[in-house]
């Protein structure tokens, strides 16, 4: 009798206790996640970083990450520098956009922009102004040049008394300068100006004449230079210098009195 009272029990304890486990396991079943019903997009300005929601790596930016309506906190760490951290307050089938200004990397803004200046350096540097005078200088030169050696006027002053004048032409060295002489434009003689000097005379209009020196080589040194010497001036200079490139030319006026 005693025993089977024991095995009783023991039989009422065991349903007792299964029950119980029962309950409790019930009881401790996980409660499920609130449903996934809005987003937060998360732009981070130039810079890649790690994003976190609510604690939780959730993956890089820029990216758009689907969240339960409510109060989220977002975090973003960039590879270098400090993080940065907001809070917003979402409902359902909403989309936030939450913006951090994180700069571009100086590496990729210089790829991307082909090296712009920064902020803090000066537009014009030490070595960017002595280029600029070196450059103004060049160009001065060149204008120099070109008014010394190209198709220019050299004197409109002289005056002589006697339509039918000598023009003596000259050079320091005999290099082979070859020149042609015209007189109110029409040709009259042509020639190599030699250090011993070559004349020939020329008939003027009355009044007004133009006298043009053509340079049709630079001889042996560059570029074509001599000195031509004119006879009866009673007024200017009579001897008057040209220096000219290949196939270029000079002009002096003459006053017939």
């Amino acid at each position: 009798m005693h025993n089977r009272f024991v095995v009783i029990i023991t039989a009422c304890s065991f349903v007792v206790y299964t029950m119980a486990v029962a309950a409790g396991a019930e009881k401790a079943a996980p409660v499920a996640a609130p449903a996934k019903n809005a987003q937060i997009t998360v732009l981070t300005g130039g810079e890649i970083c790690t994003v976190y929601i609510d604690g939780t790596l959730v993956g890089e930016s820029p990216r758009t990450f689907p969240v339960a309506a409510g109060k989220h906190t977002v975090r973003a760490v960039p590879p270098t520098g400090r993080s940065k951290e907001k809070t917003i307050k979402i409902g359902e089938n909403e989309t936030e956009v939450i913006r951090f200004g994180f700069p571009m990397p100086k590496p990729v803004e210089d790829a991307v922009r082909g090296r712009v200046r920064s902020d803090e350096e000066p537009w014009l540097t030490n070595v960017d102004i002595a280029f600029g005078v070196v450059l103004l200088v060049m160009i001065g030169a060149a204008i120099v040049v070109a008014n010394t050696h190209g198709s220019h006027h050299v004197s409109t002053s002289i005056v002589v008394n006697n339509g039918s004048i000598g023009l003596s032409f000259r050079s320091s060295t005999s290099d082979g300068d070859r020149v042609a002489v015209y007189v109110n434009g029409t040709k009259v003689n042509e020639f190599t100006v030699t250090a011993g000097g070559t004349g020939i005379s020329v008939v003027l209009s009355p009044g007004h004449n133009v006298i043009t020196i053509q340079a049709l080589n630079e001889g042996a040194t560059p570029g074509n230079t001599g000195t031509v010497t004119v006879s009866n001036v009673i007024s200017g200079s009579n001897t008057l210098q040209w220096s000219l490139f290949a196939n270029t030319s000079c002009s002096f006026e003459i006053d017939v009195q």
